[in-house]
This record gives structure tokens, C-alpha cells and sequence, in this order.
């Protein structure tokens, strides 16, 4: 199953007002798995938000593009994997040069439980 394109749906802008966090039923539920998790539009806007609340810890991978000058010298940079405990909530923020796919902008993100994402987009006004 392909990663699930989540701009329109679990993507986010915060306004003047704030947003509820805590109560927010905006959280996308991942499919377990690699290469099933979502995708998104990378914006340095963006601050995502993963939150567990399954039984064990979730481990969300966040996938990293392998580029030059990295590539042009056989240097292999990881995906980097965020382990999140069980009722927690984490704040991550996606860097252009690492994550952000040069030929579409998107970033990906799988993670091995039914973790969930939200990503939140800074109101820029």
C-alpha cells in the first residue's frame, strides 16, 4: 500500500486563536510498515506532531533523501526514527536539506504501530 498524501486532510494552520491540541481529532492514524505511512508538502512552517497512544512504545521513522554532496560520495545519511513512549506526544521539526524530496517537496514519514501524525502549519500572517 502506498503512503497516504495527508496536505488536505491532517496538515494544519494554527491561527491567531491557537489550537487544542490535546482535544484535536485531527490526527491522521498511520498503517503500519514501510512504505505505508503518509506523505506531506514540506513547509519550514510546519512543526509535526506525533502522538502514541498504543500499547508500547511507536517507533516513526521519518525518512531522510539521499543527496549530494552526500550522494556524489557513496555517503549513506539514515532516516532518522523518533521512538515515542505510550500516552506521549512528540514535537518534530522536518529540515529541507534532509527530509524534503528535491523532485516533489514532499516528506515521509512510517512508523511501525498505529501511531498518529499531525502536522501543524504556523499561521504566517
Amino acid at each position: 500500500m502506498p503512503r497516504t498524501n495527508i496536505d488536505t486532510t491532517n496538515v494544519k494552520t494554527v491561527s491567531a486563536n491557537g489550537y487544542n491540541l490535546t482535544d484535536s481529532a485531527d490526527f491522521k492514524t498511520l498503517t503500519l510498515g514501510a512504505n505505508n505511512g503518509v506523505e506531506f508538502t514540506f513547509s519550514n512552517q510546519d512543526v509535526v506532531i506525533f502522538k502514541n497512544d498504543t500499547g508500547g512504545d511507536a517507533d516513526f521513522t521519518v525518512k531522510s533523501q539521499q543527496k549530494d554532496p552526500h550522494s556524489g560520495r557513496n555517503i549513506v545519511v539514515p532516516d532518522d526514527v523518533v521512538t515515542v513512549a505510550t500516552g506521549k506526544s512528540w514535537a518534530y521539526s522536518m529540515s529541507e536539506s534532509l527530509h524534503k524530496e528535491a523532485t516533489n517537496n514532499v516528506c515521509q514519514v512510517d512508523c511501525d504501530v498505529a501511531g498518529k501524525i499531525l502536522v501543524l502549519r504556523r499561521n504566517s500572517k
